[in-house]
């Protein structure tokens, strides 16, 4: 489990959690209180955003592992403590859940185009690791 946390950054994630609700409690809601995202709504927005976020972080490193072997070898997770095809899955499943609980929420919200962002955001994500590799 340690090994998942780490390869999802978990304390990049905490703070973009951290980011995220501040923006909304702190910011936002203090000059437009009927911004049309419920409590609920936010909750799986936030879903969605750690879910993408997470994926790219591992699609990252699974792209990045023969350039990580040379600049920090020390730190390597997947090959050493975690399988590739265990990070494809992992990297699968995070952005299924993550566009999807986008999705959902673009639909509760009735802007269905928002969609869009959920679904070019994991497509950019794994453009940038494929490409920007070694």
């Amino acid at each position: 489990m340690i090994h998942f946390l780490k390869l999802v950054r978990y304390k990049n994630l905490f703070m973009v959690l951290l980011t995220l609700i501040l923006t909304k409690y702190v910011l936002i809601d203090s000059f437009n209180s009927n911004n049309g995202l419920s409590h609920f709504n936010f909750s799986i927005l936030c879903i969605s955003i750690l879910s993408i976020t997470a994926a790219g972080y591992i699609i990252n490193d699974i792209y990045d592992i023969e350039t990580d072997q040379i600049n920090k070898p020390n730190s390597i997770l997947i090959k050493n403590d975690i399988n590739i095809d265990t990070a494809k899955s992992y990297y699968k499943f995070l952005n299924i859940v993550g566009v999807l609980s986008g999705v959902f929420v673009s639909f509760s919200i009735e802007h269905v185009n928002y969609s869009l962002i959920f679904f070019i955001t994991a497509y950019m994500l794994y453009f940038y690791s494929k490409k920007s590799r070694g």
